[in-house]
Order: C-alpha cells, then structure tokens, then sequence
C-alpha cells in the first residue's frame, strides 16, 4: 500500500503541476456553471412572468430527464477524462522512464493501481464541483430531493472510473499521447454502442447489451442504484485494470500470443460471467432514492404481483403486418423486458418470450397503414422482404391461426399483445393501445395481473329494451368504454370484467354492477321482476337516461325518491350551443372516489348533451349525494328584448349540438381553468325547457310560468343504502351522450372535460376501489425556488464566473510558487 500512495502522489504532483488537469477543471466548471444557472433563471423567469412552480423540481432541473443538468453533464464527461489519461502511460514509455519503475522493488499491479487512484482523485475533484453546484439546490429548492440527486452523483462517478480504466490501458498501448487518446474514445465509445450489436442473436444480445455503457447511468441519474449497474461499473474496471497489469507484464516477459490471448479472454470470460449473474433478476437488489419511491411499483400494484405463484410465462405475440412492430423484433426485445423490469424486480420468476406471426387481418389505422404499404403484395412477398430487415427466418415465423390451440389473435384483432399465463393455466391479455404512449402502463400491467389471479368486479350491461349498444362502434354505441381493445381507458383494460346480458332470466351472481343506458322500451313483466331481484339483493346499479326517456325510466328510479324532470336542460354557454351542459362537479361528490377529487380540483367538467334534469325527495333508508350540476339561475335575457334575441341568434348561429362542431370563438383557457371564465358570457343559467326543440334557429328563454325549472339542476345522482350488510350504491345520470363512443368533442371540442376520467371515478366507487387499480403516488413537495430573480443574479456570478476564476488563480498561484522555488 505504501508503494502504491507513493505512486499516486508523485503522478497527482504530476498531473496539477501540469496545466492540462487545471484547463479541464476551469472548462467544466463554467459548462456545468453556465448550465445550470441556464436551467434555474428559466423557472424563475417562468414564474415572475405569472407561471407556478410544478411539482418535482429536482428531477426536472437536475437529473431525472434528458434534458436535466446532470444528465447532461454525463454526456460530456467522456471528452474529458482521455486527455487526463492519455499521459499516465504514455509519458513514461516516451522519456524512458518505465525502466526505472521495471527496476524499482514494486510490482505491475501496484503501478497501475498508484497511477488509477490518482485519476481517481482527480475524478473526484469534478464531483466536487458537481456538490458544490447541487448544494446550491439544497439551498435554493423546497424540499431538495437530495437522496435521488446523491444516487445521481454516485453513478457519473462510477462511469469517471470507467473511463478512467479505460484510458489507463489506452496509455500502456503506446508511447504515443495522442493514441491513447483515440484509442480510448473509440474504445469508450464501442462500449456506449454496444447494446447495437448483434441484437438478432439471442446470445450475443445477452453479452453485447452487458457489455454496453450506453444507458448505464441513467438509472442512477432516476435516482436509483441497483446492484447490477453498480457491479457492472466495477467489473468494467476492474476488466481494464487487469489487461494494464496483463500490458506491463507482457512488455517485460514477452510471453507468446498464445498467452496473452488465453490471459485476455480469461479476463473477458470471468467478467461477462459475473455479469450475467449479477443481471439475473433473482440477484438483483435495487435501492429507490427518490423521495416518492418513483422507481418501484406502488403498493397496490405490488399486493397484486405477490399473489402470483410459481413459473409465470408473459409471451409476446408480434405480428409482422402490425403497425407496432417494431416494439418486439429481435434488436427491441431487451428494451422491452426493461420496460417490464419493475414487475421482474418483484417476481423474478416471471418469464418474457416472444413469438412472431403474420396475418393480414388488422383493423382501424393498422388496416390503413398495412394496405397503404402492401395492399397488393402476397404474403409470401411481404415476408421475403421483411423478414431480412427484421432478422429473423422463416421458421421464427408462423400464420396467427396457427396460435389457436394458445390464443385467438383475431380476437386480439391481430396486434401487438401479450397473454399472461399462470402455472394453474389462468390467462390473462395485456395490450399495445392507440395513443402516443402505446405500451401499457402501470395500471393497465396491474389489471392484467389482477386478472391472472383473482376474479374481477363485472358488469352487466343490459340490452333488450332499445339501450345504447357496446357492440354498435357508431357515435352512439358504447364499444369505446366497455371493451375497446387498444382503448388505454375501456373497462376492460383496467381491471373489470364486462358481459352483455338480457333480463330474460335472473341476473346471474357473478354481475357485481348493472347498466341500464338508455332503454327506450319499457321494461316490464319478467324483465322488471328480475331487474328489481338484482336491486333488492344490493347490486350496484348505473342508470343513465336521454332526451324524452322519462316514461320509460322513472317507474324505475321512483322506487329511489327519485324521478326525471321534464323537458331537457339548457344552459348558457358562450360559444356553444344552449343543449350544451357543462355539469360541475360537486364538492359532495369529492368524497366517492380519488378521480373525481382530481377533477373537481382542477375545475374541469362533464359535457352533456340532451340531458334530463333530476330531482328526488329523501327517503327513509336511503341516503343521496349530488354529483353533478348545472349553472345557477343568474343573469338570463327577457323575452322582450328582441334585440338580445337577434344577438343570441346570431351569436349561436354557427353552434349545434351534433351537426356542427366548432371551436369557442372567443378562445377558451386550457383545462384546469375556473369554468366561470372559460364558457361564462354576459348571461347566466340553466333550466329545464319544456318549448324549444331546434336549438339551430332557436334561442330557449326561461319561463317559470310554463312549469320550467330553474337551476342549479342536477344531472348526476348517487344513492346509497346498507342491504345485506354491505352498502349498494346506485348511480343516477341524466345523459348517455357522455360517454358515447362519438364522445363529447363534437359539441363540446374546447371544454375542460374529463367524461372519461370521471367515469373511471365512478367505477372506482362503485367497485369498491378494486378498478382501476389506484397506483398513484405522493406528490412530490420540492415546488418552489426561494430566490427571486433579483436575489438569483449573485449566485449566477458565482457560479458562472467567481468559481472558474477561483480555479484559475489556484493554478497561477502553483506556477508563481513553482517558479519561485
């Protein structure tokens, strides 16, 4: 050891005697400065010009994303430390000065290792400048995340000595500084793309996505430390040390070719072995830093996980005439078992594979895209090309009907999905969805696992009367919510069963929620019989009405204290239609379900159209909750002010409720923005009109004298009552347009709506908060920056100016020293 300090002196007097370690020091001092400072003055701009801080800063400003201050300093530490190494070596080959060290009582090991400690050190003088630049965040952020950002600073080291090892065998190649210099960029940057070679071969995969630096910090940088980057980072080095060693042994020994490429590749093999066992996901240890645990599954989702039991096989089925393709072809099947490392992490024994098949029976924009592409060409055409472009051969390759004794792909409509099976033989499908992010996310991965172990909460949609269909994938049909495969939203993506079924015969046990949407019928006879069985035994229930059901529904919400009003309700919007209801949520209603709290917190709504007003009278045993309303009785025009009535005329001229979609001509706040500015004009309320029908040539003026109903009316109900030791919970609703499969963007496109996100809300409620599965998190409390940006401009010139100089003058002061001495 002592031989080894002595070495790390001498080559640390060295190497800050020179210039060179002084000039990388000051350069990166005033990147890192300039950016960081960059990053802060742009939130506190943002925020002094009427902005609010969000939540988690010190993952937005430091590290957590590609664009955060520290992930891209690690960007640029590669430039850096090459021209640090280059000489460790090199410099004594080129004087002559390895003699002496070869003559001297010290082994090889112990020269690699003083010269490696010293660039070590100097590795820590640029995480020094790295704390000191954090610290200013301890000091300026709320609640400063510093575990994660501690993580962060671990992983940027481990990667400095990484290169550090690197180019410290770069500098035993040669005597040459510049070489070395080349040499370990290329070598560095051959690790960092490492994870693109041979991704088609299973085994060299395995070995080549080890091997890659690429992505290795990133995990740290998430605030994060596992086991197996952290390994990884040592093995690297250590690798490099040993072919040093293995460099200054076989300049003194000249041992034969043989030899040293027997020593090397041992070297290699003992390295990617302990590799691929430190990445087996049963070694595997992680630590979550961050101050929300962000990185691990939520505990929801990990009760779920730990009901899995035995071998649990995920199997991928990618077709090749998909338009997600790419997610599962060989090159891409180690990024998505990443992408499912969360689950792995908490059962190891969960088992990804993939099988790849054609078929050209696709659906929507997958349809599109393929007969756009290959329309006319066979089958045979389209795989004699593709095939080659993806690596794979004809025998990885089969014909979807060929899956059918496992899965009917068809059913799946021929995508991108995956069937969970569980040692008992219980399946369950994961799927790919049609929005931006594409694969599943947390909630939906959950759902599915849910569905592999435990029965689900199911529902009952009735039919039989003339209700809205889920089978009809017209504006009106239900298809969307209920079981729309790639709909990230529908029902049965997030954890709920669904069954169509008529009231022909007694509802069946295992329906836990019925839905009557809209029957326009009336249900009587055997059929109301079985429908008021399911009621009296505490099924929950969801009624929803429309335009002139009243007949129809309310002998059956009667029995609730409850009826619909005649006549529909209206209410001023401006810039929308007056059949256009913008129902608030209310504050009773918070208390049902997580979702809707969100919802009535950021002011967003519930767009209807055509609705029924509802009213009820309390009844002993029942206790009711208003969910939604619409606006209060305010300002309204007179029927005699004819000038007011061309003005409206006018005004609602270009706006209907179905026919013509339009935007708010006068610009609407973005959702989350108090409804009484985004939609509020001169006039004011709602009620129920019993006159106007054509809301095109017509403008509805309110008219207590003929029976109408001044606001605020409710649109939305619940009711609840304690049968058979368990609450049943009803919904009431007075609109089926809400979350019809046309949606509510064609008379509504510009409102802060939130239909979808409030029906998940109800499901919540009325499932017991089984579905959807809650994975949220506590939000995180760094939201704020003390400094304003008058207070901000000193540290700006410390940290841009002042902390370079200081560094500067630090290396005058040495030469001045020097030189006097």
């Amino acid at each position: 050891m002592k031989a080894i300090f002595q070495i790390t002196k001498m080559e640390l007097q060295k190497m800050f005697y020179s210039p060179i370690a002084w000039i990388v020091l000051i350069i990166f001092a005033v990147q890192s400065g300039f950016n960081l400072m960059g990053a802060f003055d742009r939130y506190i701009t943002a925020t002094e010009l009427g902005s609010s801080y969000t939540p988690g800063l010190t993952r937005s400003i430091y590290a957590g994303y590609s664009f955060s201050f520290l992930n891209a300093m690690q960007s640029y530490i590669y430039l850096y430390i090459p021209m640090i190494t280059m000489g460790l070596m090199s410099k004594e080959f080129s004087s002559g000065s390895i003699k002496l060290l070869y003559s001297s009582p010290i082994s090889n090991a112990q020269i690699i290792f003083g010269k490696y400690v010293a660039v070590i050190t100097f590795c820590l003088s640029i995480i020094g400048i790295l704390l000191l630049q954090c610290a200013f965040g301890m000091l300026a952020m709320k609640d400063f995340d510093t575990p994660s950002i501690l993580a962060a600073l671990l992983g940027i080291f481990l990667m400095l000595a990484a290169y550090s090892a690197i180019g410290l065998f770069w500098s035993t190649i040669t005597s040459y500084q510049i070489v070395a210099l080349i040499g370990t960029f290329a070598t560095s940057y051959l690790l960092e793309a490492a994870r693109g070679f041979g991704q088609e071969n299973p085994i060299i995969r395995e070995i080549t996505w080890w091997l890659s630096l690429g992505g290795r910090t990133d995990t740290f940088l998430g605030g994060m430390i596992t086991t197996e980057d952290f390994l990884y980072f040592i093995l690297v080095a250590g690798m490099f040390l040993a072919f040093s060693i293995f460099r200054l042994k076989g300049i003194k020994e000249k041992p034969s070719k043989l030899t040293s490429l027997a020593r090397y590749s041992g070297i290699i093999l003992i390295a990617v072995t302990l590799g691929y066992l430190t990445a087996l996901p049963s070694n595997k240890i992680y630590w979550d830093l961050t101050n929300t645990k962000r990185n691990t599954l939520t505990e929801k989702s990990q009760e779920v996980v730990k009901q899995l039991k035995g071998k649990v096989d995920m199997t991928t089925y990618v077709n090749l005439f998909g338009s997600y393709v790419y997610l599962g072809i060989p090159r891409a099947q180690k990024r998505l078992e990443k992408y499912f490392e969360n689950y792995t992490r908490f059962y190891p024994s969960l088992n990804i594979d993939f099988k790849y098949y054609y078929d050209r029976n696709l659906v929507g924009s997958d349809l599109y895209s393929f007969e756009r592409r290959d329309k006319n060409n066979s089958d045979e055409d389209i795989l004699k090309k593709s095939l080659p472009i993806y690596s794979l051969s004809p025998e990885d390759v089969k014909k979807g009907t060929e899956y059918l004794d496992d899965i009917d792909l068809n059913v799946e409509e021929n995508r991108l999905v995956w069937q969970i099976t569980t040692e008992d033989g219980r399946k369950a499908m994961l799927r790919t969805f049609n929005d931006n992010i594409r694969l599943p996310r947390e909630s939906q991965i959950t759902a599915a696992f849910k569905r592999a172990t435990q029965d689900l909460p199911k529902i009952g949609f009735v039919t039989g009367h003339g209700e809205r269909s889920t089978d009809n994938k017209g504006p009106r049909g239900y298809t969307n919510i209920m079981k729309q495969k790639p709909n990230r939203s529908s029902l049965i993506n997030n954890g709920m069963d669904f069954e169509d079924i008529g009231l022909d015969k007694p509802v069946d046990e295992s329906i836990d929620i019925l839905m009557l949407v809209e029957p326009r019928i009336a249900i009587e006879g055997s059929h109301l019989k079985h429908l008021n069985d399911f009621i009296a035994r505490g099924g929950n229930l969801i009624i929803s009405a429309d335009l002139k059901r009243q007949e129809v529904l309310n002998p059956i919400v009667s029995q609730f204290g409850v009826q619909y009003l005649e006549g529909q309700v209206v209410e001023f919007n401006k810039g929308y239609s007056m059949d256009v209801v913008t129902a608030e949520l209310t504050k009773e209603s918070t208390a049902l379900a997580y979702r809707i709290e969100g919802i009535y917190n950021r002011k967003s709504v519930v767009a209807m159209t055509g609705a029924l007003g509802i009213e009820y009278k309390k009844q002993s045993g029942f206790e009711y909750i208003p969910l939604l309303q619409a606006d209060s009785i305010g300002t309204l025009p007179l029927t005699s002010q004819t000038s007011v009535l061309e003005e409206l005329k006018k005004q609602y001229a270009d706006t209907t409720s179905t026919d013509k979609p339009t935007n708010n001509p006068n610009g609407l706040n973005p959702a989350g923005s108090s409804k009484k500015t985004f939609a509020q004009g001169k006039y004011k309320g709602s009620w129920t009109e019993l006159q106007t029908t054509n809301f095109v040539d017509d403008i509805p003026f309110f008219d207590a004298s003929t029976g109408e109903v001044g606001g605020p009316i409710l649109t939305g109900l619940a009711v609840t009552r304690e049968v058979n030791s368990k609450q049943q919970k009803i919904v009431i609703l007075g609109d089926s347009d809400w979350l019809q499969n046309g949606g509510v963007t064609s008379f509504a496109r510009g409102l802060p709506i939130a239909n979808f996100g409030y029906a998940l809300g109800l499901f919540y409620w009325l499932t017991d908060e089984e579905a959807p599965t809650d994975v949220r998190r506590p939000q995180p409390t760094d939201n704020n920056i003390y400094p304003n940006k008058a207070e901000f401009k000193k540290y700006q010139i410390f940290y841009k100016w002042i902390l370079p100089i200081m560094l500067f003058l630090t290396i005058v002061f040495i030469w001045l020293r020097r030189r006097g001495r």
